[in-house]
């Protein structure tokens, strides 16, 4: 298999970042572009999706209007993505967050299902409607999901860290029911990473949820939970790289050399010839 050249490993790829328009997915976003990849900038503001769009390296970038929590809004996020560039190469969801509740004795079944809804369900609705078109890429698909820091050590906010925590597992699964789907031109096998000990501040953004008992949800990051390990480490090394490294290196670079990322990666998804 070629061997991209560093710095263009993502030319001619097509990747769609959900929560683009700002914080962890724009870094995703310039730097996939940056190596050469068309990406559809999703968010839940489509002027802010678009605006981030425009300021990308390349061209063919495209600013999508998505809401997680919408079935409908994902269905048609993805079909426009997907009209536009007639397949997907890779899925990098990003979009996520915390609210603002009591202990664990205080906290309702209403900011359970608020967490569980946007950190777990969000990730799967997307996940399901991109599927169809990673199979028809021809580039060695990916699903890159990011998770937290709080998935794996104690840090407070039980549903927020509960949500974060299935995300492994549901792309645990997903990495072993579609890795046999490998062709015999991509040989990678499939993988999962868990996530790294490091942790990166994203500037936190306005509220846009609102429940009876969950009212400050943030479909971004929240300043409560601005724990994030979206971050790289090599073996034996402090975790530095930036949060696109991470997502680039996980999305399948051929160089990649990933000790531990803060994404669960679930690879190879075609359908064996």
């Amino acid at each position: 298999m070629a061997v991209a050249r560093e710095g263009r490993r993502f030319a001619g790829a097509s990747f769609l970042v959900v929560g683009a328009a700002s914080g962890i997915g724009r870094a995703t976003a310039e730097r996939l572009a940056a190596e050469g990849a068309r990406v559809g900038v999703a968010d839940l503001d489509r002027d802010e999706a678009s605006a981030a769009a425009s300021e990308l390296a390349g061209s063919g970038h495209v600013g999508l209007e998505l809401d997680v929590l919408d079935p409908r809004s994902v269905t048609t996020a993805v079909a426009e993505f997907a009209a536009i560039t007639d397949t997907i190469d890779g899925l990098v969801h990003v979009a996520g967050g915390d609210t603002a509740h009591g202990d664990f004795e205080h906290t309702t079944d209403d900011t359970w299902r608020a967490m569980l809804d946007l950190n777990l369900l969000g990730p799967v609705r997307v996940a399901r409607q991109a599927l169809p078109w990673l199979r028809r890429s021809t580039r060695g698909p990916a699903i890159v999901v990011v998770s937290s820091i709080s998935a794996s050590i104690p840090l407070g906010s039980e549903p927020y860290s509960a949500a974060k925590a299935g995300l492994a597992s549901v792309v645990g699964n997903l990495a072993s029911e579609l890795g046999p789907e490998t062709s015999a031109s991509t040989p990678s096998p499939p993988r999962r990473s868990g996530p790294a000990s490091g942790t990166t501040r994203a500037d936190p953004t306005t509220s846009r949820l609102s429940t009876p008992s969950a009212a400050s949800v943030n479909r971004r990051t929240s300043p409560a939970r601005s724990r994030s390990s979206a971050l790289l480490t090599q073996p034996g090394s402090p975790a530095t790289s930036s949060p696109s490294t991470a997502a680039s290196q996980c999305a399948g670079s051929p160089s990649a050399d990933v000790a531990d990322v803060s994404t669960a990666c679930s690879r190879d998804l075609r359908p064996s010839r």
